[in-house]
């Protein structure tokens, strides 16, 4: 990527950008992607995968505060309980710490330090972090607090990681008390990923808090060699967890089978090796059911896009204890590729556009059921043709990412 002198400089922050698999790494691309027509971008992140570093952008390694989000790297049960377990006991022990101990805290406190003292951010530049996390935002508003640098600085939050420590007691009103007491006297930019989570900062704040969308490629993948006949094929693409719904499997795909019988392949990743009893219930069901395909428990971003390219359906079924703030980057990638897509009521993004018939809703199991049996009736082309129309509306509706 080459480096002008006459554009300002942004710089994408991603402590959660670990992986090769995942969303982050597309995310931070995209965001990239959209930036780099008025800035020189770079990017701090805190994996560097081969995808990042081929990208031509400028990369700064940061640390991960987050080690949750590696128990899906695990491909042993054991050493992926016993690390759970470990985790369990950390989060407790934070829990109960005085804050200055917390060696998370100046981890993301020196990292950030050395790498703006590279940058040198500027009048104009921009400092933006996409999926806002406690540690790196808390740290990035203490330095703008402390230095009233002239940059200027968007934090997007996403309902995530911002919460400290791991606590369940926790709250995000830390983080968000800070930028009640810096939004007169600072150039920054507050934004949700959802409606619903917008409403929520800006009733804390009393700030001016804004939507910031996941931003869409709109370069459909070729699925001319899609079959236009057989059975209905439904894919729940994401990794198996508790957030995802995904501990509701066995009676979702119970209450599928039983109203559609084998007119309907239910594609679903396997568990997490932490998940020991899931997995092994899965893996019944799957002997069980023969339309019923487990995958890996992991996959390759390109088998993470033919996964839902494949699919005549995207099923969410999200639990909305955990997304009823959130949005899902599925669902943004799914959407961008015209695809029918089912979600459960009470997640933010499901309720905000169930209404204007961009995704379905329901809300009990055998709703859902209920839902698919009369979708299984319908021919496959339907599927096409109706996502295809779903793309125009939401395009319709949210023509803008709205970063900068």
């Amino acid at each position: 990527m080459t480096i002008s002198n006459n554009k300002p400089k942004a710089l994408i922050i991603d402590p959660a950008c670990h992986s090769h698999a995942g969303h982050n790494v597309d995310s931070v691309l995209r965001y990239a992607k959209e930036l780099e027509a008025k800035y020189d971008v770079s990017l701090a992140v805190s994996g560097t995968s081969a995808k990042l570093l081929s990208s031509g952008y400028k990369v700064y390694k940061i640390s991960n505060p987050y080690p949750f989000v590696k128990l899906d790297t695990f491909t042993n049960s054991f050493c992926a309980k016993i690390y759970f377990k470990c985790l369990q006991l950390s989060r407790y022990i934070y829990t109960w710490l005085p804050r200055v101990l917390d060696h998370r805290s100046s981890s993301a406190r020196h990292k950030l330090k050395c790498i703006l003292k590279e940058f040198k951010p500027k009048d104009g530049d921009l400092l933006f972090l996409p999926s806002t996390d406690y540690y790196y935002g808390l740290e990035i508003l203490k330095f703008y607090k402390n230095t009233k640098t002239p940059a200027n600085l968007h934090l997007r939050f996403i309902g995530v990681l911002e919460n400290g420590r791991f606590s369940k007691r926790a709250s995000k009103t830390e983080i968000l008390k800070l930028i009640k007491h810096l939004k007169d006297d600072f150039r920054i930019k507050i934004s949700a990923e959802t409606e619903r989570y917008a409403t929520y900062i800006k009733n804390i704040t009393g700030a001016r808090v804004e939507v910031t969308r996941y931003p869409l490629t709109i370069r459909k993948k070729n699925d001319s060699n899609k079959a236009v006949t057989g059975p209905l094929i439904v894919s729940c693409p994401g990794a198996s967890r508790e957030d995802k719904g995904s501990f509701d499997t066995i009676p979702i795909v119970n209450s599928i089978f039983a109203t559609c019988g084998e007119k309907v392949v239910v594609n679903v990743q396997g568990f997490r090796k932490g998940d020991l009893a899931w997995e092994k219930d899965a893996m019944f069901l799957a002997k069980r059911h023969p339309t019923l395909r487990l995958l890996a428990p992991r996959v390759s971003r390109s088998d993470f896009e033919r996964y839902i390219l494949d699919a005549d359906i995207i099923l969410l079924p999200y639990n909305p204890s955990s997304y009823w703030y959130r949005g899902s980057a599925i669902f943004f990638e799914s959407i961008e590729q015209g695809k029918y897509m089912i979600g459960r009521g009470g997640n933010a993004f499901v309720d905000d556009l169930a209404d204007n018939n961009i995704i379905d809703r329901f809300y009990k199991i055998d709703q859902l059921g209920a839902m698919m049996e009369s979708l299984s009736l319908k021919p496959k082309s339907y599927f096409k043709e109706e996502g295809e129309a779903r793309l125009e509306r939401y395009l319709s509706m949210y023509d803008s990412v709205n970063i900068g």
